[in-house]
């Protein structure tokens, strides 16, 4: 009887301290710290990919196949579905080329890093679009080291070629990509170049370059919200496409040092105001001096023409038939120098979120005025000196009216009724 009572209390005692050591263990999380990840690369397997719980996605080399280099293309790329959780990008040391838009359209990535082995992250003649669709993003750094980019202030630069020695310098830089979110546009003084699409996404009122800035390539311009553009006393070699696939510029401008090029009227001309080299796309309409004698043979490049409804031309109409200078559906109107006039104007959106836009010429003031559905005035002001309105409608508005004035403020004939355009 002992016997079974000792084993029973055996059993009884060993089952107590199996209770206590479970309600002591801490069962593992079912969350790890990778929220996916795999494998990828040229050789299928040549490199892998993980994106953690922060959103920090991680690039690493796992095989020296293909030399670390990602495809140029692919249709899709394996973390496609996560890229609004991706916050921040890693590329590790061995990876030497990223994919064309491998990292494009991630709308919550702010910070990129890059490894000192990555020498490609342009795709040849499509510029940068790596990046592409990134609004947050605004910064980028490159690990010393190097060979091809360097980083300041977030912003990523290529090494200039020294002819003399045969390498790499420091003393002229390319701009490669300036992030959106980067603020101003503060460059070092050895950049000379700017790459294309360097400015992809960068939304600015105005961007002026700097004194130092010789040159850009065509298309640097692709892809940013800019509405006035000024070029510094050291730009060279502009050509009209540079302007092709900048749709919000509204005016173009030269600084008064430059022995290249001027403007006149937010369109580009060479100094002497003889030649007219490009216009804004959102302009629709331009003031041509009577100066000019030659339009550019490429300006039919830029597509600003296509746009273009009216053109006043400062001079007759024998000079302007010696320009044999002709767009189809653009109305020519000829007035007298200095001749104030209302170029253009237009109250467009939704109630409550109208804007009234007028473009001007000659005039010392403007003045312009809001109306609701009865014809009662919400609102109006007068301006002095402006060649252009971007005026916000008040909340009713169904009208508006822009009226020229005289030095003396005294109206002018010329004046503009804008009835509200919906949905455009």
């Amino acid at each position: 009887m002992k016997k079974y009572l000792l084993i029973l209390i055996c059993l009884l005692t060993a089952c107590s301290f199996s209770a206590l050591a479970a309600e002591d263990e801490v069962p593992p999380s079912p969350l790890s710290s990778s929220m996916a990840s795999g494998v990828f690369g040229l050789a299928g397997d040549s490199l892998s990919w993980s994106l953690d719980q922060e959103g920090v996605l991680t690039i690493s080399l796992r095989t020296s196949e293909y030399d670390g280099m990602m495809e140029f293309t692919r249709d899709v790329w394996p973390w496609d579905g996560y890229r609004d959780q991706i916050r921040e990008i890693v590329v590790e040391d061995g990876v030497t080329r990223l994919g064309d838009s491998c990292f494009d359209g991630c709308p919550n990535l702010t910070k990129v890093r890059l490894s000192a082995s990555v020498r490609n992250i342009t795709q040849g003649s499509r510029g940068l679009v790596t990046f592409h669709d990134c609004p947050l993003l605004a910064s980028v750094e490159v690990a010393q080291g190097n060979e091809e980019y360097l980083s300041v202030d977030g912003a990523v630069y290529r090494y200039g070629w020294d002819n003399k020695t045969n390498q790499t310098t420091q003393a002229a830089l390319d701009l490669v990509f300036y992030p959106p979110q980067k603020p101003g546009f503060d460059i070092p003084e050895t950049v000379t170049y700017i790459c294309r699409d360097a400015l992809l996404g960068t939304s600015q009122p105005e961007l002026i370059l700097p004194d130092h800035v010789t040159s850009a390539d065509m298309l640097f311009l692709e892809g940013a919200d800019i509405q006035k553009l000024t070029f510094g006393s050291g730009f060279s070699g502009v050509y009209p496409m540079m302007f092709a696939y900048c749709v919000p510029l509204a005016e173009i401008s030269v600084s008064e040092d430059n022995p290249n090029y001027t403007s006149f009227d937010g369109a580009l001309y060479s100094k002497d105001l003889t030649e007219l080299i490009a216009h804004p796309q959102r302009r629709t309409a331009i003031v041509i001096p009577d100066t000019v004698t030659k339009i550019r043979d490429d300006y039919w490049e830029n597509g600003a023409y296509e746009n273009c409804e009216t053109i006043c031309f400062l001079g007759t109409q024998a000079q302007w038939d010696a320009l044999g200078f002709t767009l189809e559906g653009t109305e020519i109107v000829f007035l007298p120098k200095g001749q104030p006039t209302i170029l253009e104007a237009s109250l467009t959106g939704e109630d409550g979120a109208a804007t009234l836009r007028a473009w001007l010429y000659g005039a010392d003031a403007v003045t312009y005025a809001f109306y609701d559905e009865n014809g009662k005035m919400l609102t109006a002001d007068t301006l002095r000196d402006v060649d252009e309105l971007e005026i916000k409608a008040p909340q009713g508005t169904q009208r508006a009216k822009v009226f020229l004035l005289d030095e003396q403020r005294r109206p002018l004939c010329q004046n503009a009724d804008c009835p509200l355009e919906t949905g455009s």
